[in-house]
């Protein structure tokens, strides 16, 4: 999804700069569906907080709660990044 949102974003900076694509990088939010899994998670108004922030900034990327660690993990060391993701 990171390499299709980076492509699309290039692609709309050229041909339809009206246009803004954004990465919004949510990391666990405490909803019906996490129910019961993880730690530290963040209520969805919170996630929806820091993406309004993000946006207001004119941010491209806004990686938000624990994605904050895992993108300066994977810039580190990529493998380690895809096994946490792979056993969250």
């Amino acid at each position: 999804m990171r390499a299709f949102t980076k492509a699309l974003r290039y692609q709309c900076e050229d041909s339809a700069p009206h246009i803004a694509v954004v990465e919004v990088m949510l990391g666990l939010v405490d909803t019906d569906m996490t129910a019961g899994r993880g730690r530290g998670k963040i209520t969805p108004e919170a996630a929806a907080a820091m993406t309004l922030e993000g946006l207001a900034r004119g941010a491209t990327t806004i990686p938000i709660a624990q994605a904050k660690t895992v993108m300066r993990i994977a810039r580190l060391a990529p493998g380690l990044a895809e096994n946490i993701l792979r056993n969250s």
